[in-house]
Formats: C-alpha cells, sequence, structure tokens
C-alpha cells in the first residue's frame, strides 16, 4: 500500500497521515539527490566552466530523482507551478488536499525573499499543505542561512507554519583517489 493510506503513519486519521506521508517521501528524494550531490559525483554537473550552472539545471537533475519516489508511491509532481501569488519549482500532492511545494534556491540567489515569500503561501493554507526550501551551497552562502533559519524558528515560536530547510553543499570535491 502507498504510505497515506489511513494506518501509514503511526495510526492516525486518514486526513493527518496523507500530507505527512507525502512530505516524507519529497524527503526522502530530496535526501537521496544531496546524497548524489554532496558523497556521489553529481556535484560536477552543477557546474560548467568553474561556475555554478543556472537553476533551471537543477531543477530538472532534481525532477529526474524525484520522478521515480513519485511513481512508486503515487504521487504527482508539478513542475513550475503557479500558486496565486507566484511560480513554485515543484508541487507534489495525491488529490487536492495533500499538497508539498519545494523551491530550489542557489545561494547567490535571493535565498530570505524565496523563503519569506513562501512561508506566505504556507501561512495561509490548511495543515495539510507542507513546503520544503531546498538551497544549492555553492560556496556563497555566508550569513543567509542564519538568516533563514531565524525567521523560520521565530514562525515556529509564534505557532506559524514554517518551511522545512534542506541544504545541499555543491561545492567542487576532491576526488579521494587523487593522491
Amino acid at each position: 500500500d502507498p504510505p497515506w493510506h489511513s494506518d501509514a503513519v503511526g495510526g492516525r486519521s486518514h486526513h493527518q497521515s496523507r500530507p505527512e506521508a507525502i512530505r516524507a517521501v519529497v524527503h526522502e528524494a530530496i535526501d537521496l539527490f544531496k546524497k548524489h550531490v554532496e558523497v556521489g559525483d553529481l556535484w560536477r554537473e552543477h557546474w560548467v566552466n568553474g561556475k555554478p550552472k543556472k537553476e533551471r539545471a537543477v531543477q530538472l537533475m532534481f525532477q529526474a530523482i524525484a520522478d521515480a519516489f513519485c511513481k512508486a508511491n503515487g504521487i504527482d509532481m508539478s513542475p513550475e507551478t503557479n500558486m496565486g501569488g507566484g511560480p513554485v519549482d515543484f508541487k507534489f500532492s495525491v488529490g487536492y488536499e495533500a499538497r508539498v511545494l519545494v523551491e530550489l534556491k542557489r545561494d547567490s540567489g535571493t535565498v530570505r525573499h524565496g523563503y519569506e515569500t513562501q512561508l506566505e503561501h504556507y501561512k495561509t493554507a490548511s495543515d495539510t499543505f507542507f513546503g520544503i526550501f531546498v538551497v544549492i551551497d555553492y560556496g556563497n552562502l555566508g550569513n543567509k542561512l542564519e538568516t533563514i533559519v531565524e525567521i523560520r524558528n521565530a514562525k515556529i515560536l509564534a505557532g506559524e507554519r514554517a518551511s522545512d530547510i534542506v541544504v545541499i553543499d555543491a561545492t567542487p570535491k576532491k576526488s579521494a583517489s587523487t593522491k
């Protein structure tokens, strides 16, 4: 059975378990992408002529990995979805209620603005609505991570919904075989 059936997540109700289970599957896809970039050689595909590739290239790499998780779990993935307040990189859903949004940002981009803008969607949405903000670190993250973590913590303290934050280190790695 797919993981969002009523007894899949700790025996909780169908309504509660479905979005949380979808969120867990999306996190699994992100974790695999992160592993391939940080531990495998996928970081090499993030660079061209010593410079990070455009966000679109990263989105396509992530989409290829996430697609297998979606097929295996009966989850619909919609890239570049307009959620009313502007586009979001990916929407994962099963039916209308259970939705998880994923936004990917390069460290050189407007990380704080991206995180805060996405939060506005989640703040007004129902409890079946999750967000995951993925920052790709090419070595220029600086204090941007601390800033969005502070924003996230403040939202949680205020009892508001806050997007998860995942950082993927895409900086060039030294080869283990190099002596």
